[in-house]
């Protein structure tokens, strides 16, 4: 039982991606796309001889026994965490938004060094969203958003504030779909 619960919280280290521990409870994970760091709050044992990180529910300091009760909760965050920071130094991060609806349309306007993305969704008027510099956006067709970039929650956080300009209708299927969602038609009401 004490095996299945170690495996959980072990943290595999690929080939390519080299982890270094620093003295302000800092780790840095150094990888093909970039340099990643982490700031910890739990104690790490980082195996060299198996490749593998493995985070413990033991914080750094003496704290009290209720705050100690978060550190559990804080060892599956940070494995979650570094699982995402070793994703974003292997390859770039991506999201696929599809627009689904009659006249639903997106194309990228640059205004003196801005990129700025324009949303036609059926409103009375157009939505402009600025792209951030870190980010990079592609529409290859009119009902296609790519977005890339080198960090995962920015680009989650991106995707999503799009998304929420036109959230996905239950019963007609109309909105902002990402690339692999798909939704349960309701049926309407019966005359």
């Amino acid at each position: 039982m004490e095996t299945k619960l170690l495996k959980k919280f072990i943290v595999k280290i690929p080939k390519n991606v080299f982890v270094f521990f620093s003295k302000n409870n800092k780790i840095v994970i150094l990888g093909p796309f970039g340099l990643k760091s982490l700031q910890l709050t739990n104690k790490i044992i980082v195996s060299n001889s198996r490749k593998s990180i493995f985070v413990t529910d033991l914080p750094f300091f003496k704290f009290s026994f209720l705050k100690t009760k978060t550190f559990k909760d804080l060892q599956k965050t940070y494995i979650i965490l570094l699982k995402q920071k070793i994703n974003e130094v292997l390859s770039t991060v991506k999201k696929r938004l599809n627009l689904v609806g009659i006249g639903y349309r997106v194309s990228i306007t640059e205004i003196s060094s801005l990129q700025i993305l324009q949303l036609k969704l059926g409103f009375s008027h157009s939505i402009y969203f600025k792209i951030p510099k870190k980010l990079t956006v592609i529409c290859p067709t009119p009902t296609k958003i790519l977005i890339f970039g080198s960090c995962q929650q920015s680009v989650d956080k991106m995707s999503s504030l799009i998304k929420s300009y036109k959230i996905p209708d239950i019963y007609k299927g109309k909105g902002i779909l990402y690339n692999n969602e798909k939704i349960v038609l309701k049926e309407g009401k019966k005359v």
